[in-house]
């Protein structure tokens, strides 16, 4: 851009970054925006569809690993079997000790 002296030189004239970008905020208004959208729809379509598609993607990735994690956790129980009782089942365990009469020793085996 250049503004003409009255000697008829052209002077060139700097503009900031950051007045170039107010000026284009400051004559924003919705029917401008209305227009611009009808003009190049093909751009408004992407640009909802990313809308949606994007945070719908993040929370689909989110809940499939969650779900991935608990199972492969619930395979390796599986795989494992020490314990005959899921770690998550959350029912109380009571453990009972059978009572030994007086001739059987601690294994089953009189000695």
């Amino acid at each position: 851009m250049c503004f003409k002296r009255p000697q008829g030189v052209c002077e060139r004239t700097v503009h900031d970054v950051v007045e170039r970008f107010w000026d284009i905020i400051e004559d924003i208004n919705i029917n401008r925006l209305l227009k611009f959208l009808r003009d190049n729809i093909i751009f408004t379509v992407v640009f909802v569809s990313s809308l949606l598609w994007i945070p719908g993607s993040v929370i689909v990735s989110y809940v499939d690993k969650r779900i991935h994690k608990l199972a492969l956790e619930e395979d390796e129980w599986a795989r494992n079997k020490t314990d005959l009782i899921h770690p998550a089942d959350s029912r109380p365990v009571i453990y009972i000790r059978p009572k030994m009469n007086s001739g059987d020793h601690a294994y089953g085996i009189n000695q």
